[in-house]
């Protein structure tokens, strides 16, 4: 799905995929508690809003668990070069059927820039 322009007043700094295709009664919201683990297939269609919580931040930690026969074509959210097969991978079972790609490390742990303010505000 292309990336558009966000024109939300309150989530201008976040770009969004069209989403116009679907019908808005089929989007299912899911709360959960503080502590949860969501889990879902990788070809749900899914997204978060921003965290409300005032003086708080969201932590998420995102692993795609997957057959090394599949391609991963990810880009994280625009931070990375768009790729086909992003092969930032740890096999942990089985050949890795590519084994002719090379395999790279390019994601890191990070905080992003308002939750690095909120830190900052609360000491």
């Amino acid at each position: 799905m292309p990336r558009v322009k966000n024109n939300s007043h309150e989530y201008a700094d976040v770009d969004t995929v069209d989403v116009s295709g679907y019908k808005q009664e089929e989007i299912i919201p899911v709360e959960v508690k503080s502590g949860t683990v969501v889990f879902f297939n990788g070809y749900v269609l899914h997204s978060s809003l921003r965290n409300k919580t005032a003086n708080n931040f969201r932590t998420a930690l995102v692993n795609h668990y997957m057959s090394a026969e599949s391609m991963l074509p990810w880009d994280q959210d625009g931070k990375l070069p768009p790729t086909e097969d992003l092969r930032d991978i740890v096999i942990v079972a089985g050949e890795d059927p590519y084994a002719g790609k090379p395999i790279v490390n390019l994601n890191k742990p990070y905080l992003r820039p308002e939750v690095l303010a909120i830190k900052v505000k609360n000491g």
